[in-house]
């Protein structure tokens, strides 16, 4: 969008412009609550006045960030802290051939991201991540806690995500175009972005891509504090996103 202004004001909060899961989830969230700019710029002098963000103080480049159509973690963590929930908890389910997995995690603005004291990802004990770099955000506990739940009861954890890796690459629709020495590079980067240290939104989805879910659903719940004014309490926003694998035949 061109300005905050103008993703508040279009009908929609500018959700049919958002480019990735994080852009349309806030919009829908704005759309839900029906944020108004006068309603935005109160939150947001809120926002700033929290003893923990008297570090970040940065207001043009957050204004910036906020309206990006493709929106990336740390700013969506601060969106929804703008807004005030009570509490925001995601959930990821991934559905395989075979099993199904679902992931919840809290989105506490408050939280150490390096070393997790609000949400439980253990992965310390996953040989994948054995020579890797400790975990600087909660999309790099969240992946890691994927993989080596992924992983469990497997002879070998590192074979296991080798031959992952290999049967992501061998696909002809993940590497069309590719040459030998572009394929050889797009395998490598493959593996250090599952165990990059301090992992972006991007990352995280190619991460999760190299499993092959045949479907990712991911389901944001905010619940809202009561206040006087109200007369019965706002019932909880649940807003779900399923993204099927478009090459998936079904039987």
């Amino acid at each position: 969008m061109e300005s905050i202004k103008d993703m508040l004001l279009d009908p929609l909060k500018g959700k049919n412009q958002a480019q990735n899961i994080l852009t349309f989830l806030f919009r829908e969230v704005l759309l839900w609550r029906k944020v108004t700019l006068r309603l935005w710029n109160k939150k947001v002098e809120s926002f700033f006045e929290r003893p923990y963000n008297v570090d970040y103080q940065d207001r043009g480049n957050f204004n910036k960030a906020i309206k990006s159509n493709e929106m990336q973690w740390p700013t969506f963590k601060r969106g929804m802290d703008v807004l005030e929930p009570s509490s925001a908890v995601m959930t990821l389910k991934l559905t395989f051939a075979d099993h199904v997995s679902e992931y919840s995690f809290i989105l506490d603005p408050e939280e150490d991201e390096v070393a997790l004291n609000v949400n439980s990802l253990p992965w310390q004990d996953c040989k994948i991540f054995t020579r890797s770099k400790p975990a600087e955000n909660l999309l790099t506990h969240l992946i890691r806690h994927i993989y080596a739940d992924q992983s469990k009861g497997v002879k070998s954890e590192t074979k296991w995500f080798n031959n992952k890796v290999q049967e992501f690459i061998q696909e002809p629709r993940n590497v069309m175009g590719f040459d030998e020495k572009e394929l050889s590079s797009f395998q490598s980067t493959l593996k250090k972005d599952v165990t990059d240290p301090r992992l972006t939104w991007n990352k995280l989805r190619r991460a999760i891509h190299v499993l092959k879910p045949l479907k990712e659903e991911y389901t944001l719940t905010l619940s809202w504090p009561v206040t006087s004014h109200l007369v019965k309490p706002l019932p909880d926003t649940v807003i779900k996103i399923e993204i099927t694998d478009p090459h998936l035949v079904k039987p």
